[in-house]
């Protein structure tokens, strides 16, 4: 009598976990369809910007006429340009929040923003420190730096730096000043600086 009861209680018990397996996959299903049908298209969206390298740039010396905050259009267009081939984000160094609208509005006005280039990843900084800090906290695959203080304080600390110099034409062109001993690379303009990215932009 004892035996048949356990048996029947294994048996109910069994009944039990098996509609609670069901259900919940069906639960599961539902879910996942009514998420594809209602959020599909921010969900490709998202894949779509997972896959593409993450890659920041100190801008200042190659979207600002030397010493100023004089936007550069041609150059700017070009760094906006590359964000269709990866996860762009431009840092900016300022002096105060005024410049932020201001650098904002330059970069609108010139269509930087009509493209793939999102206005929020264009992130500012006051200090050098301050634009280390955050590179590190981003983490990029690869980030580019035309300031000493700033590559020698995230160099070890992220996947991969890039470092440049803007010089004159004429430097530019002689190949034994292309480089120097500590990898630092002269460029003339922002497409030699997107020569310089290029071997880390892939989909994964």
């Amino acid at each position: 009598m004892l035996e048949d009861n356990r048996d029947s209680m294994v048996v109910s018990i069994g009944i039990v976990l098996l509609s609670l397996v069901f259900f919940l996959y069906w639960h599961l299903r539902e879910l996942r369809r009514l998420r594809h049908h209602h959020y599909g298209h921010y969900d490709e969206e998202s894949e779509s910007t997972k896959r593409k390298t993450s890659i920041s740039i100190f801008a200042n010396d190659l979207i600002f006429c030397k010493g100023t905050l004089d936007l550069q259009v041609d150059n700017a267009r070009v760094l906006a340009d590359l964000a269709s081939k990866c996860s762009l984000y431009l840092f900016i160094q300022v002096e105060n929040e005024d410049d932020v609208e201001v650098i904002l509005q330059e970069l609108e006005q010139c269509d930087a923003f009509k493209g793939e280039l999102k206005k929020h990843r264009v992130l500012f900084s006051h200090t050098s420190s301050g634009r280390a800090s955050m590179v590190r906290q981003l983490q990029p695959m690869v980030h580019v730096e035309s300031n000493v203080t700033v590559a020698n304080a995230i160099d070890g600390r992220i996947a991969n730096l890039a470092k440049f110099k803007v010089t004159e034409k004429t430097a530019h062109d002689d190949p034994d000043k292309a480089v120097t001993e500590d990898g630092t690379v002269f460029v003339f303009s922002a497409e030699d600086v997107v020569d310089i990215i290029q071997p880390f932009i892939v989909l994964t």
